[in-house]
């Protein structure tokens, strides 16, 4: 069963904004514990609300781990977990309808959160220009996708980053589909900024297009932003 753990450390804010609008639509609060093993992210809407909250246990791999996420505006819920060598899927919609499925990948399985340390484990790859597939768990479909990702063109305000973009495997779907398209650090490696379709819906329980910027503790230019801290038990929650 997944592992509820409260990681204490504030680690990362994401700052989310719409891609058409520029609106803010919510931050991203990441604490991790300090084995970096528990992963607690908390949701806020631009109220300070709680609108969603995620806990990964990176235990059974960096890019795999597994996951319990709760979601308030557009209520869902959904945990994928790992017995054995079997991976199990566990979904809950708005109207508090439960499903369940094992997943079976046929590549390397990369799950939520997991994504951004599969990339470092296949940074060598990506740069000299190969293209890496992978299954990538859909909660609300039941089912796995196959993506890919590979290295893009950064545009010209990104001089000192490294530019990905993920689509699916599947040719025909990419010509519908437009990329995820994520910018790493080219010295540190963090992830900066994701561009595209994300994880959190709106209240009709459509995915929203956003412009995610990510701020890390150690490299933040305004400390009294960066050291502002969101304790779970002071925000409401629907």
């Amino acid at each position: 069963m997944t592992s509820i753990v409260y990681a204490d450390k504030l680690v990362i804010i994401g700052d989310a904004y719409a891609l058409n609008t520029g609106q803010l639509l919510y931050q991203e609060f990441h604490y991790y514990s300090e084995d970096g093993l528990d992963h607690h992210v908390v949701y806020i809407s631009p109220e300070k609300t709680k609108i969603a909250e995620k806990f990964l246990n990176y235990r059974s791999g960096k890019a795999s781990p597994e996951v319990n996420h709760q979601a308030w505006v557009y209520a869902e819920k959904f945990q994928i977990t790992r017995a054995g060598k079997q991976w199990f899927l566990a979904y809950t919609d708005n109207e508090n309808r439960q499903s369940k499925t094992t997943l079976v990948a046929t590549r390397p399985l990369v799950i939520d959160a997991g994504f951004d340390h599969y990339i470092r484990q296949q940074w060598s790859s990506l740069l000299t220009g190969s293209s890496m597939k992978f299954d990538f768990p859909a909660p609300s479909r039941l089912s796995l996708v196959g993506l890919l990702i590979k290295r893009k063109r950064c545009t010209d305000d990104q001089l000192q980053a490294i530019c990905f973009a993920i689509n699916s495997s599947n040719w025909f779907i990419r010509l519908l589909l437009d990329p995820i398209e994520l910018s790493y650090d080219k010295n540190t490696r963090q992830l900066i900024r994701f561009k595209g379709l994300g994880n959190m819906l709106d209240k009709y329980g459509n995915s929203l297009k956003v412009n995610i910027r990510y701020r890390y503790q150690d490299l933040c230019i305004d400390q009294t932003v960066c050291d502002q801290e969101v304790i779970a038990e002071d925000i409401a929650t629907p």
